[in-house]
C-alpha cells in the first residue's frame, strides 16, 4: 500500500470517527434530555437557578434553551387560558407577565456568560490552531536531511506532547490539520535511519497498544448496556487517533481493517439501539394524539352549563397530566404535537370562556331585575295601604324566587335588603293586628308598672341570693304575656335593667356572662319569637367558625416560625393569642349550647 494510500485511509477513517462521535452524542442527548415540559411555569424558572457559573451554563446549555422553550410554552398556554374581562384572570395575568419578566432576567444573564464563554473560546481556539502548525511545522524541520539534532526521537515526543496539550482548534480545520500532523509522524517514522532500534521498539509499543484497544473494543460490542458501551468507544476513538502514534507499514493495513470492521459493528450497534427508542417514541406518539383527540372531543356536543363546564374541566386536567407523563416522541413529529395539545387546550378555554361570559352577561341582568325588586320592596314598607300592599309584597317574593343565579358576592347584600324591606312592613302589619289586642294592651301596663319596680330592687351581695331574685323578676315578668307589637321596646328597656342588675353580682365574669346570655335566650324563647332565636344561632355559629379559622391560621404561623434555625420572638406572643383566641371559642360554644338547649325545652 502507498503512502498515499494510507494517508487516504487515515482521513476516511478520521471521518468516520468524527460521524460515530456526533451521531452517538446526539443519541445520548436523546436519552438523557429532561422533559421539560411536564414542570410548571415556577418550576421552570427554578430550573435555570442552578446555571450560575460559566462552567455550568456552558455545559447546560442544551438544558437552557430547553428550559426556555417550555416557559415560553406553558405561558403563552397558560395567558391564552385566561379571560381579559374577567378580574380574577386579569390579576393572574399580571402576575405571570411579572414571573416572564424575571425568567427573562435570569436568561439573560446566562446569555451574557455564554456570549463572554464563546468569545474566550474562540480566541483560544485560534491559540491552538497556531500551536498545533507550528508543531507540524517543527516536526517537518526535524526530519530535514540539514537537520542533524542528536537525539530526535527525544525531540520528536517533545513534540508528541506539545500536541497532546494544545488544546482544541476550530472544527473545519480538524481533520485537515490532524491529517496533516500524522502524515508527517508517519514520514518521521518511514524516513528516519538514525536510530533503528528505538524506531522499531516505538512500533512495537504503538502496535501492543493499538492491538490492547481493538480488543476492549471488541468486548465492548458485547456489552449489553450499549449506551454505556458507546461512551466507553467514543474514548477508544480518541484515543486511537490523539494519543497511539503509527505502527511499522506491514501492520498498518491489519490493524485499519481490523478496526473499519469493529467500526461498522459501532454503527450497527448505535443503530439497533436508535430502532428500539423509535419505535418507544413512535408508540408515545401514538399515545399523545389519541389525548389530544381525547381533548378536541370535549368541546363536541357541548351542554352549556357549571356543572358540564367544571366537569369537562376535570377531566382536561386529567388529560393534561397524562400527556405530560408520556415519554419523548421522535423529534420529528415532537414539536408538531405539542403545537396540537396547545391549539386543543386553546380552543377549550375559548369555548369555556365563551360561555361563562354569556353566563356573566346574563347574571349582570339578573342582579338588574334583583335591584328593581329591591327598590319596589323599600317603596312598600312604609305603605298604609294594606290590602294592595300586602298582595304586591307576596307577588314580588315571588318574583325573586323565579329569578336565575348571580355572583355570591352581590346576592347576599341584595337578598338582606331586599329581606330587610319585606320585613319591614309585615312587622308593622303585624303591629297594626297587635295593637287591638286588648290582653296584650293589659300586659304592657304590668310590665310598666314592673319595670319601674327595678329601678328600687335591692341586691344583698351574696350570688346565690342575688341570681335567685333576678330569676324570680325575669319568671314574673314571662308570665305577664306577649304585648302590643308595638310596645315591643319595652323588652329591650327590661332587658338593660336586668343586665344592669346582673353587672351588680360579684361573681366570674366569663360565668356571670353566660347567665346573662342564658337569661336572654329564656326571655326570647319566653316571647315566642323564633326568628330571633335563629338568628342568634346563626350569628354564634358564624363567629365560632370565625375563631377556628383565626386559631388554625395562628397554628400555621407557629409551624412557619418554628421552621426558622434561629429564634422567633413573636413566637410566645402567638401562643397567647392562641391560648387567648381557645378560651373565646369555648365561650361561644357554651352560648350555642344554651340555644340549642332551649329548643329542646320548648
Amino acid at each position: 500500500m502507498s503512502t498515499e494510500q494510507e494517508s487516504n485511509m487515515e482521513m476516511i477513517n478520521a471521518e468516520s470517527f468524527t460521524s460515530v462521535e456526533e451521531d452517538n452524542h446526539d443519541l445520548e442527548i436523546t436519552i438523557d434530555s429532561k422533559d421539560y415540559h411536564s414542570l410548571s411555569i415556577e418550576e421552570l424558572s427554578q430550573e435555570l437557578n442552578p446555571f450560575q457559573t460559566e462552567e455550568q451554563v456552558i455545559a447546560g446549555r442544551n438544558q437552557i434553551e430547553a428550559i426556555r422553550k417550555a416557559f415560553l410554552d406553558s405561558f403563552n398556554e397558560a395567558i391564552t387560558a385566561l379571560d381579559s374581562e374577567n378580574e380574577e384572570d386579569v390579576a393572574q395575568k399580571d402576575l405571570l407577565y411579572s414571573k416572564k419578566s424575571a425568567f427573562d432576567k435570569v436568561y439573560s444573564e446566562i446569555k451574557s456568560i455564554q456570549k463572554k464563554h464563546y468569545k474566550e473560546v474562540e480566541n483560544s481556539l485560534k491559540k491552538n490552531l497556531e500551536e498545533r502548525l507550528d508543531i507540524i511545522e517543527e516536526l517537518k524541520n526535524l526530519i530535514k536531511p540539514e537537520n542533524h539534532t542528536n537525539n530526535k526521537f527525544n525531540a520528536f515526543h517533545a513534540l508528541s506532547e506539545r500536541w497532546k496539550n494544545a488544546g482544541s482548534i476550530p472544527k473545519d480545520k480538524y481533520n485537515h490539520v490532524w491529517n496533516n500532523y500524522r502524515f508527517h509522524v508517519e514520514n518521521f517514522f518511514d524516513y528516519i535511519h538514525l536510530d533503528k532500534e528505538a524506531r522499531d521498539l516505538e512500533f512495537k509499543h504503538n502496535y501492543d497498544k493499538k492491538v490492547a484497544l481493538l480488543n476492549r473494543l471488541e468486548d465492548l460490542l458485547q456489552e449489553k448496556d450499549i449506551r454505556q458501551s458507546l461512551a466507553d468507544i467514543r474514548l477508544i476513538q480518541k484515543v486511537w487517533r490523539e494519543d497511539i502514534g503509527p505502527v511499522e507499514r506491514i501492520k498498518r493495513e491489519e490493524l485499519w481493517a481490523r478496526f473499519d470492521a469493529l467500526n461498522e459493528k459501532v454503527i450497527e450497534k448505535r443503530k439497533e439501539l436508535k430502532t428500539l427508542l423509535s419505535a418507544d417514541e413512535k408508540q408515545n406518539a401514538e399515545q399523545k394524539q389519541a389525548i389530544i383527540t381525547q381533548i378536541q372531543e370535549l368541546t363536541q356536543n357541548v351542554k352549556n352549563s357549571v356543572e358540564y363546564w367544571n366537569k369537562q374541566s376535570e377531566k382536561l386536567n386529567e388529560l393534561k397530566e397524562n400527556f405530560i407523563k408520556i415519554g419523548r416522541a421522535p423529534k420529528e413529529v415532537s414539536d408538531q404535537l405539542w403545537g396540537s395539545f396547545r391549539s386543543a387546550l386553546k380552543h377549550f378555554n375559548e369555548q369555556k370562556n365563551t360561555y361563562f361570559k354569556s353566563l356573566r352577561e346574563e347574571q349582570n341582568k339578573n342582579i338588574e331585575k334583583k335591584k328593581a325588586l329591591v327598590a319596589q320592596a323599600k317603596a312598600l314598607e312604609s305603605s298604609e295601604d294594606w290590602a294592595t300592599a300586602t298582595e304586591t309584597v307576596k307577588k314580588i317574593q315571588a318574583e325573586w324566587k323565579k329569578i336565575g343565579h348571580i355572583p355570591a358576592k352581590f346576592s347576599n347584600a341584595l337578598w338582606n335588603e331586599f329581606k330587610t324591606a319585606c320585613d319591614h312592613y309585615f312587622d308593622r302589619l303585624h303591629a297594626v293586628k297587635n295593637a287591638t289586642n286588648e290582653q296584650e294592651v293589659q300586659a304592657f301596663e304590668q310590665k310598666t308598672i314592673l319595670l319601674k319596680s327595678l329601678d328600687k330592687t335591692k341586691l344583698s351581695g351574696e350570688p346565690k341570693e342575688d341570681l335567685a331574685t333576678i330569676q324570680a323578676l325575669i319568671q314574673q315578668w314571662n308570665q305577664i304575656g306577649r304585648v302590643p307589637f308595638v310596645q315591643k321596646g319595652i323588652q329591650e328597656e327590661f332587658n338593660k335593667a336586668i343586665d344592669g342588675l346582673y353587672g351588680k353580682i360579684k361573681m366570674d365574669k366569663k360565668e356571670l356572662e353566660l347567665l346573662q346570655f342564658k337569661s336572654t335566650i329564656e326571655r326570647i324563647v319566653a316571647n315566642g319569637d323564633t326568628r330571633k332565636l335563629n338568628e342568634e344561632e346563626i350569628f354564634i355559629s358564624k363567629k365560632i367558625n370565625e375563631i377556628k379559622a383565626e386559631i388554625n391560621q395562628l397554628e400555621n404561623n407557629i409551624l412557619f416560625l418554628n421552621s426558622g434555625k434561629k429564634a422567633n420572638p413573636f413566637l410566645e406572643t402567638v401562643r397567647k393569642s392562641i391560648d387567648t383566641q381557645k378560651d373565646v371559642l369555648d365561650k361561644w360554644k357554651e352560648k350555642l349550647k344554651i340555644i340549642r338547649s332551649s329548643r329542646i325545652s320548648q
